[in-house]
């Protein structure tokens, strides 16, 4: 499903989380968003956004499987940069925004691999639920968390 991309986006905001403490992160709303990436045609990228995000990933470095993933994006947002194909993506035809405002992504287990982590979960997009797996890439550099729960930037 394309919508697949656009949780791999969301996904991507856990990168942080490989190198700090025990630690519950928020999106932060100012700069947080979720990008995504389809393939129109076979011949080009649409590139487009939803802007706002919400939900919680805890990390637990000492049990990997206690980590966790909740987010929710609101799909009224969606922005591709053209008012056209945006009003179609919003409406029945796609998101049906009218019934189903928003996305949401619900971790089921999180475990380390060779190059980051695994996050398997729920993935609920237009009132239909399918299990994913998306893996999560380590950031490039330290990341420092001074508290117990930060807010991602």
């Amino acid at each position: 499903m394309k919508q697949l991309a656009v949780v791999t986006a969301v996904l991507a905001l856990t990168a942080p989380l490989a190198l700090a403490q025990t630690t519950t992160w928020t999106p932060d709303p100012n700069h947080s968003e979720v990008d995504f990436t389809i393939r129109h045609l076979s011949l080009t990228n649409v590139r487009g956004h939803f802007g706002k995000i919400t939900g919680t990933v805890i990390y637990d470095p000492a049990d990997i499987s206690k980590s966790s993933v909740q987010i929710t994006i609101d799909v009224t947002g969606v922005d591709t940069g053209v008012t056209q194909r945006d009003n179609d993506l919003k409406s029945a035809n796609y998101f049906d925004v009218a019934n189903f405002p928003t996305a949401t992504f619900v971790s089921t287990g999180v475990a380390t691999n060779a190059t980051g982590l695994t996050v398997a979960g729920n993935l609920t997009v237009h009132g239909v639920t399918k299990p994913v797996t998306l893996m999560v890439e380590p950031p490039v550099g330290p990341v420092k968390v001074t508290e117990s729960e930060t807010t991602m930037l």
